[in-house]
């Protein structure tokens, strides 16, 4: 009877200890390119079947793209020296600068196509560095802006065609199969985020406090849903993560699994990975379990108390010290009894 009671004990803190355990990344190395504090409220929309696209841009001293249009609106964080910008419809002049360990980077969303029309230039003495991820962009397409010829804003430079170096450098590319509308509010974060995922890693549970666009650049990934369900995105194509779900993202191929995530709507200076618990779907989610005709069963009475011992006893000392001296306790009040 002793022995059953130490056996109850120990179920008790290891059923406790197993449920709801958070699950951290496995696999994964991650860097993050940019993260800015947005100044304008902007809605990123598109079609279905679009391109998402990120490009870091190089302008050096003098250099303008002149007035433009975009496909759809495009995010931009300042990364490294100070950026002029106006848009319309106010045609104020914004200097975007470049954080610091103390102070964020300035980021801003231009408007996409329509009236909504946007310079940037170079106005400084060292060259500027901008992360850029558009949205709509039509497949394939490395028309990033369209040249006009007029603009409204009779105060603002009036350039009409780039001018100086820029340069492009390409991050990340991938194909929306759904349509896309979010809402991104002004004195919010801004981040891009490459992550590389190993053969059999895995993001590990969690979710956003936004909305993340990734764009697969390398691999297959296995996107676990929190019911349990999966979908699969390979190289090429791009995907929302919406906020408020639990997720997982796995490699089970063999080769690297590279993802480039571009996160809106995120608390400034806050996280944008929220480590979540894993559902209780999730121990059948990975491989297929064993059939139960193929388990051993055969010990019975106080074989099966015996044979759980061990196992228990593992269980417990993967819980807290706390839950461990709580076994040992009610273990010793039960033999003094």
């Amino acid at each position: 009877m002793k022995r059953f009671a130490l056996l109850g004990a120990l179920l008790a803190l290891a059923v406790s200890a197993g449920s709801a355990l958070a699950t951290p990344p496995s696999g994964v190395s991650a860097s993050v390119l940019a993260r800015g504090t947005n100044q304008t409220p902007q809605l990123l929309s598109a079609v279905a079947n679009r391109d998402i696209v990120t490009t870091q841009f190089t302008l050096a001293p003098g250099a303008t793209t002149g007035w433009h249009t975009h496909s759809g609106a495009t995010t931009v964080v300042v990364t490294s020296g100070v950026l002029s910008y106006w848009r319309t419809p106010d045609c104020i002049k914004r200097t975007l600068e470049a954080g610091d360990s103390v102070n964020l980077s300035d980021a801003v969303i231009s408007p996409g196509s329509g009236p909504g029309l946007d310079l940037a230039r170079n106005e400084g003495t060292v060259p500027v560095t901008v992360m850029v991820t558009a949205v709509n962009m039509p497949v394939g397409s490395n028309e990033l802006l369209t040249p006009v010829s007029s603009t409204p804003c009779a105060a603002a430079p009036q350039e009409f065609a780039p001018a100086g170096t820029i340069t492009a450098t390409a991050i990340a590319r991938g194909t929306l199969a759904s349509a896309l509308s979010i809402d991104v509010a002004a004195s919010t974060d801004i981040l891009n985020q490459t992550v590389t995922i190993a053969p059999g890693g895995s993001t590990g549970w969690h979710g956003h406090p936004g909305t993340t666009m990734v764009a697969v650049s390398a691999g297959t990934g296995t996107f676990v849903h929190q019911d349990c369900t999966t979908t699969t995105h390979a190289a090429g194509t791009a995907f929302l993560d919406t906020p408020g779900t639990t997720h997982n993202f796995r490699n089970d191929g063999t080769v690297p699994l590279v993802i480039h995530a571009t996160y809106v709507n995120v608390p400034v200076a806050g996280v944008f990975r929220l480590d979540r618990d894993a559902p209780a779907c999730a121990g059948t989610a990975g491989a297929a379990a064993p059939a139960a005709a193929a388990l051993p069963n055969t010990a019975t009475g106080s074989d099966i108390a015996s044979s759980l011992l061990p196992l228990l006893a593992v269980a417990v000392l993967l819980s807290s010290g706390a839950g461990v001296a709580l076994a040992w306790i009610g273990y010793r009040r039960q033999r003094i009894g």
